[in-house]
């Protein structure tokens, strides 16, 4: 009897024995399982975390982000344009006083005029320079008269032969407006830094002599 119970006993102790093993390897599966749902759950918090710091709407944008935006404006308005480099037709001078090494110099002059088949008067301003074929361009005197006014609004004074109330035909009156004008424009190239103005430029076609 003693010995059956012996066994009973025995048999006991190894199935709880059994039992404890066999919970102790889930209790170790359950641990790592959740282990592993913390880290996942950290990974998600970290990633939200992360696009709340890059994304942000107009309605969470602070006074703070407003103002930054406000000085990146202004920067970009007042951005500095650099001109562009001019080489020729920098400086006048009269063909006499070239030199071999002169090559940004320029001589200009009214030759001659004539009249249109409307009637106009034009005139032929012919500039030249030490390596370029001489460039002849065209203006009536209202052309002239324009560019004075838009020279007089960069507070550029320059003052032209006045314009006479009724038709110039005689050729000595023609001659004369001929001269003055071009002493006009030989005294305002002359002024430092006139030849690379853009105006000055756009007007005596500066930029087209060394064209082919």
């Amino acid at each position: 009897m003693t010995s059956k119970h012996n066994a009973a006993t025995t048999t006991r102790q190894i199935m709880s024995s059994k039992r404890s093993r066999k919970n102790e390897k889930k209790s170790k599966k359950l641990q790592a399982l959740e282990r592993q749902q913390a880290k996942l759950q950290e990974a998600a918090l970290a990633v939200k975390h992360n696009e709340d710091k890059l994304v942000k709407t107009d309605d969470d944008k602070t006074d703070d982000d407003d103002d930054e935006m406000e000085e990146e404006e202004l920067l970009d308005d007042d951005l500095i344009v650099i001109p562009r480099v001019v080489d020729t037709c920098v400086r006048y001078a009269p063909k006499i006083a070239w030199t071999k090494d002169d090559t940004m110099v320029f001589e200009l002059s009214i030759p001659s005029f004539h009249e249109t088949d409307d009637g106009h008067i034009v005139y032929a301003i012919v500039i030249e320079t030490p390596r370029h074929q001489a460039y002849t361009l065209h203006k009536r005197y209202s052309e002239f008269a324009a560019f004075a006014h838009a020279l007089y609004r960069k507070d550029i004074s320059w003052t032209l032969p006045p314009k006479t109330w009724f038709r110039v035909t005689q050729d000595a009156a023609l001659v004369d407006r001929r001269e003055r004008l071009e002493a006009a424009c030989i005294d305002l190239v002359q002024r430092d830094e006139l030849p690379v103005d853009e105006l000055v430029r756009e007007f005596f076609h500066l930029d087209l002599v060394t064209l082919p």
